[in-house]
């Protein structure tokens, strides 16, 4: 079928598998026996390969983000917290990099939720400046100026037709005038703050412990991601004895 995610057709797994071993070799590198299925979801694929230097995944997710993009353009501006692909194809929106040691396991509080906070910070502020660059890959325009321009666009879109009858979607229009309101007063309120990149899943599952003198924290998984309020991500986390899990 048409709208069949891809890594759910015929042929994928053997394509993949081929595309991989060619691009390792490339570099140097030889596999150890065949991928294997790390993880499924509607939103990607994730695959994992023993190889000379260790066990590398392969994930694909075309989702509305080219995570593939993402992680090369992040890597460049914040080497620390987000590990560079080894290969990434933006075309193919399919990326293979090396195990980071993710995801965390042990319970974030005190000062490894403080920790959490300053890398969240800086890797926000450092995506600052390839907003531009963000968008053009692929990552949605969910700022507050944007959301409150396109807004009525947004609720008659042809993707939202499916709902067209639901009640949910009928009060939303309803309030639509008042929606606007609220979210300029949010950007009033929230004093202008500049767009970052937003993970938009930030949780035990989606971090990595770094290896450094700092021993903080690393980012990974940029499904849900967009160009936003760089607060939204920190929202979560701003109550005592919040702790985020998959």
């Amino acid at each position: 079928p048409k709208l069949r995610v891809t890594w759910a057709l015929p042929g994928w797994y053997s394509e993949t598998s081929a595309w991989m071993r060619e691009k390792l070799y490339g570099l140097g590198i030889e596999m150890d026996g065949d991928l294997e299925q790390h993880n499924l979801s509607p939103c990607s694929a994730v695959l994992k390969a023993r190889s000379d230097i260790g066990d590398l995944y392969l994930k694909a997710s075309p989702s509305y983000c080219n995570e593939a993009v993402i992680s090369e353009i992040l890597a460049e501006v914040d080497p620390v917290r987000v590990m560079k692909p080894l290969i990434a194809d933006g075309e193919k929106r399919i990326f293979i990099a090396k195990d980071n040691g993710g995801p965390v396991k042990c319970m974030i509080s005190g000062r490894l939720e403080c920790r959490l906070m300053k890398d969240l910070a800086l890797l926000q502020k450092a995506s600052e400046s390839k907003v531009h660059e963000l968008i053009k890959a692929g990552v949605p325009n969910f700022t507050l100026e944007w959301t409150t321009e396109h807004l009525y666009d947004m609720l008659e879109d042809e993707e939202l037709s499916f709902m067209k009858e639901s009640s949910v979607l009928q009060k939303v229009k309803a309030k639509r005038e008042g929606i606007r309101r609220l979210l300029q007063k949010l950007d009033r309120l929230t004093c202008k703050l500049p767009a970052t990149l937003v993970h938009g899943d930030v949780g035990r599952h989606n971090l990595f412990l770094r290896q450094d003198e700092s021993q903080g924290f690393g980012f990974f998984d940029w499904d849900y991601s967009f160009i936003g309020l760089p607060l939204l991500d920190v929202e979560a986390w701003a109550y005592p004895g919040t702790e985020i899990d998959s």
